[in-house]
C-alpha cells in the first residue's frame, strides 16, 4: 500500500493541524493589518484630520513599521513553539505591503495637488459633492479666483486703449488730454485694488474655515502661496507709485505750459532746467510702467 504523503512525508510526518491554523491566522493578521492601514490613512484624510501628503507619509511609514513588527512578533512566538517562520508569510507580507503602499499612493498622491484642484475647479462638479470638505473649500476658492480673472479680462477687453498713449508727446497737448490720461490710469489702478480686495476677502474666508478644520494644512497652504501673495503686493505697490508719479508729471506739465508745449508733434521747452526736471519725471513714470507690466499677478493655486 502506498503512503499517502510520499517519501518526504515518511520522514517529516503529517503537517500539524495546529501549525496550519496558526499560519492561516498569521496570514489573516498580515493581510488585515495592511488593509486597515490603507483605509485608516484614507479615512483620516477624508474627514480632514490630515492633509493628503501627511496621510500618505504616515500611512507608508505605518505599513513599513507594522509589517516588520508583525513578522518579528510571529518569528519570536514560533521560536518559543519550536516552529519556523514560514517564508511564504514573509514574501506575502512584502507583496501585501507593496500593494497597500501602491494603493495608498494612487489614492492620496494626487489629492489636493495643483493639477487635481485645477481639474476639479474647471469641472461642473457641485461643491456639495466634493470630498473631503477641505478640498471642497480649496476648489471653491479657486473657482472664485478664476471667475474674478474672467471678470477682469472682460473689463479690459471692453476698454479701449488710451489715445493718445500714456506719457507720449501727444498726451501733453492740452490740459483736457492730460486730465484724461490721469483719469484713465486711476480707473485701471482702482480695478487692480478692487480685484485684490475681493481676492483678500475670499482668502480670509477660506483661512477662517480651514483654521478650525485643519490648522496644519493652513500653515502649509500659507507657506505655499506666500510668494504669489508677495507678487500681488508688489503690483499694488507699483500701482500706487505709478499713479503718484503720473499725477506729479502731468501736474508739473500743466504748471509750465510755456516751457512744456506740444508743437507739430513734438514737445518744446525754452528752459533747460524745467525740461530736465520734466524729462526725469517722465522717465521715472515710463520705468515704473515697464516694471508693472513685467509683474503680472499669478493665481494663488496655479
Amino acid at each position: 500500500m502506498s503512503r499517502p504523503w510520499g517519501t518526504l512525508g515518511h520522514f517529516i510526518g503529517k503537517p500539524s493541524m495546529g501549525f496550519n491554523t496558526r499560519l492561516l491566522n498569521d496570514w489573516i493578521l498580515v493581510v488585515g493589518m495592511n488593509i486597515v492601514v490603507f483605509f485608516v490613512s484614507v479615512w483620516k484624510y477624508r474627514i480632514g484630520d490630515a492633509a493628503p501628503r501627511v496621510a500618505l507619509v504616515s500611512g507608508l511609514s505605518s505599513l513599513l513599521i507594522l509589517d516588520a513588527l508583525v513578522l518579528l512578533i510571529i518569528r519570536a512566538r514560533n521560536r518559543r513553539a519550536g516552529l519556523p517562520l514560514a517564508w511564504s508569510l514573509v514574501v506575502g507580507a512584502i507583496i501585501g505591503g507593496m500593494l497597500s503602499a501602491s494603493a495608498l499612493w494612487l489614492a492620496l498622491a494626487n489629492e489636493m495637488s495643483v493639477n487635481d484642484l485645477m481639474s476639479t475647479a474647471h469641472s461642473s462638479k457641485p461643491i456639495s459633492e466634493i470630498r473631503p470638505e477641505i478640498k471642497a473649500l480649496a476648489v471653491q476658492l479657486l473657482r472664485r479666483e478664476l471667475e474674478s480673472d474672467k471678470t477682469s479680462e472682460r473689463i479690459i477687453s471692453q476698454t479701449k486703449p488710451l489715445d493718445p498713449p500714456l506719457f507720449s508727446n501727444k498726451s501733453f497737448r492740452s490740459q483736457a488730454v492730460m486730465q484724461q490720461e490721469v483719469d484713465a490710469l486711476r480707473k485701471a489702478v482702482a480695478l487692480d485694488f478692487t480685484t485684490y480686495d475681493q481676492h483678500e476677502h475670499d482668502l480670509n474666508e477660506f483661512r477662517s474655515a480651514i483654521k478650525k478644520m485643519n490648522p496644519a494644512y493652513l500653515r502649509t497652504f500659507n507657506s505655499t502661496i506666500r510668494s504669489k501673495e508677495e507678487s500681488w503686493e508688489g503690483v499694488l505697490s507699483l500701482d500706487r507709485q505709478l499713479l503718484d508719479a503720473t499725477v506729479d508729471l502731468y501736474a508739473f506739465a500743466a504748471r509750465n505750459p510755456e516751457n512744456i508745449s506740444f508743437q507739430f508733434g513734438n514737445l518744446v521747452s525754452h528752459d533747460a532746467g524745467i525740461w530736465n526736471t520734466f524729462a526725469a519725471k517722465r522717465m521715472k513714470c515710463i520705468d515704473l510702467l515697464r516694471e508693472l507690466q513685467r509683474l503680472v499677478p499669478r493665481r494663488l493655486l496655479a
